[in-house]
């Protein structure tokens, strides 16, 4: 009790000297009172943006961004990438130096020294908002815009901007300096459908992050304010070309570069790879069917884990393939739509069927519309599988004549009767019960009685008869 006494008697004495000193000092009531006020406010603001803010969890999986998933050939090819977006991660050691000083002298030059917010630049950059009434100054570092590209939308409000800010703070107290930039340099879009330096790199240059030279490093770190604006070389060349000298310019101010570099390199030219070149899918009908068939077993991680999958074709026997089907196929269909106007078979695709002599006559005399006409209804498709008899593996696979033109894969999802291409089955069937290839049998017509009655007669293909045959002979 003496204590409780003691403690509340102390407690009044201080509320005390409180009381006097606001009574001695009148004028400074309002200023504490506004402060604490303020204060209060600010405090529960920030509870109340914070409340969506990420959770840790959230920060952690951050680290493990949508990946490229790539078919490989039996023989080291990519045959294509599957993804939501094109990012290929690559670990911060494999970055050139150059990149990451490019990335910090033009994005944030002092990533090294503050704790997430620069107050400098957010100073400098509410100065410039008030006095042009506008928001066009930003002041966001490189901690800051991976927030902002990881949880946030990116429209310009000042809630926004507070919510980043607390977000920034966050991921730095999550993760180190060299984390962070790495996690940066693998999320942010560069254009061309690309997330991350290593898949911009071989997009624009055909390389791979760490063998960029100093100006295909300053202009991919050109692209990240804008990656498909104004800057983009495929946009126009000329403003990428001085965006990337502005790159190169501020890596000379933060002294990464000496003014023999920095004269040497704007010198030289803007050299990209064209757009989509060298991006042609191999064996495309063969890629749909490994990506339907796995996309059953792993649904939607098929395009976000980063998965290599390994296949069986080889890309030799797929070029052979393709060739034989170029080289074979237009000479086949020639010869099938000759057959067709002779026979004049092409007269019932007409809505009102072509009777008239003259209007047939007329109508092939019309080489543009009867070549229109043919290839709407008369497209000759192709389909053709290659397998190792050893292991039953896909070697080459072939679908179509155009993929780009009609997906169905007539390999694998047409359902038509096989005809004497199953013959060589029924043979092994025989051969397989102990029927040996030298076994004969007369080579003479047969009659089958079918279910409903009728007789069915199958003839040899030239119509020929003759003794005993070989099975061998037959099969030939």
């Amino acid at each position: 009790m003496k204590r409780k006494r003691r403690v509340d008697s102390s407690m009044n004495n201080r509320l005390k000297s409180v009381s006097d000193f606001f009574n001695r000092h009148p004028w400074l009531v309002y200023p504490v009172v506004a402060f604490l006020g303020l204060f209060f406010i600010a405090a529960a603001s920030i509870a109340i943006l914070s409340r969506n803010l990420p959770s840790l969890n959230e920060l952690e999986r951050a680290s493990d961004p949508l990946l490229v998933t790539r078919l490989y050939s039996a023989d080291g090819r990519v045959l294509k990438e599957l993804y939501r977006q094109r990012r290929i991660k690559v670990s911060l050691d494999r970055m050139p130096e150059h990149l990451l000083q490019a990335t910090v002298a033009s994005e944030d030059k002092r990533f090294y020294k503050h704790w997430g917010l620069d107050s400098r630049r957010i100073a400098k950059a509410i100065l410039i908002d008030l006095i042009s009434l506008t928001k066009r100054e930003g002041a966001s570092t490189i901690t800051q815009q991976l927030a902002r590209k990881l949880y946030l939308h990116p429209k310009k409000t000042w809630i926004r901007k507070l919510r980043e800010q607390l977000t920034a703070l966050q991921i730095e107290r999550t993760y180190s300096k060299p984390e962070i930039l790495e996690m940066y340099l693998n999320q942010m879009p560069l254009g061309r459908g690309t997330h991350g330096v290593q898949a911009a790199a071989q997009a624009y240059f055909h390389k791979n992050v760490e063998d960029l030279n100093i100006e295909e490093a300053a202009l991919i770190v050109g692209l990240l304010q804008l990656p498909y604006g104004y800057y983009h070389p495929d946009n126009d060349p000329e403003a990428a070309l001085r965006r990337r000298n502005v790159i190169l310019l501020s890596m000379f101010n933060n002294g990464f570069l000496t003014q023999t570099e920095l004269d040497s390199l704007r010198q030289t030219e803007l050299v990209v790879v064209e757009k989509g070149e060298g991006r042609e899918t191999i064996a495309p009908y063969f890629c749909e069917y490994v990506r339907t068939t796995l996309q059953r077993k792993y649904g939607l991680r098929l395009y976000t884990d980063g998965l290599s999958i390994y296949t069986t074709l080889d890309t030799r026997v797929q070029t052979c393939a393709d060739s034989a089907v170029k080289a074979f196929l237009p000479q086949l269909e020639e010869e099938i739509w000759n057959r067709m106007k002779e026979n004049q078979s092409f007269t019932q695709w007409f809505d009102t069927p072509m009777e008239d002599p003259d209007s047939i006559a007329a109508f092939l005399a019309d080489s543009v519309l009867v070549d229109s006409l043919f290839e709407a209804r008369a497209t000759l498709q192709t389909a053709l599988v290659a397998l190792d008899p050893s292991t039953g593996h896909i070697l080459a696979m072939i679908g179509g004549r155009d993929f780009g033109k009609w997906q169905f894969n007539n390999a694998v999802q047409a359902k038509r009767q096989p005809g004497s291409a199953f013959k060589p089955i029924v043979y092994t069937v025989a051969i397989d019960n102990g029927y040996p290839p030298t076994y004969e049998l007369l080579n003479q017509p047969v009659v089958l009685i079918q279910p409903d009655g009728t007789r069915w007669s199958p003839p040899n293909y030239d119509g020929s008869t003759g003794g005993p045959t070989t099975l061998r002979e037959a099969l030939k």
